[in-house]
């Protein structure tokens, strides 16, 4: 998740991106955007989360316009769980369980929220171009 993050996140000055570190804290990411609206300047965040690590926590939503909070959340839905998926083929050369077969629709989901703007980013490169 974090390299796709870094992969399209561009910094303007040193300190505008902050990550995890490869420090293990499922919604972590999402928890820093409800702290911006703390700070003296707040500024709008970005958030980039995997589709577990967001399942694991998304009361942020909710937490998030209670306390004003200005930013995105970007959630990679790949319905499996790659980080582990990773560990277990390094640890075992196979993989268990670590692919889901149960849809979730985000955007209803945040959509469900009064006051979070869901929008969808396509499905895929080619559709999400075509919408543009």
């Amino acid at each position: 998740m974090q390299a796709n993050g870094f992969q399209i996140v561009e910094d303007e000055k040193t300190g505008d991106t902050v990550h995890r570190s490869r420090c293990v804290l499922h919604g972590f990411r999402r928890e820093c955007l409800a702290g911006l609206c703390l700070a003296d300047n707040p500024r709008y965040g970005i958030a980039f989360s995997g589709d577990g690590s967001f399942m694991m926590n998304p009361q942020i939503l909710i937490d998030a316009i209670e306390h004003r909070a200005q930013g995105m959340i970007v959630i990679f839905d790949n319905r499996r769980m790659a980080a582990i998926t990773g560990l277990q083929l390094a640890q075992y050369k196979t993989e268990f369980r670590t692919n889901d077969h149960v849809a979730v629709d985000y955007q209803k989901l945040a959509s469900s929220v009064s006051g979070v703007l869901a929008v969808s980013g396509g499905v895929d490169a080619e559709i999400a171009a075509r919408r543009v």
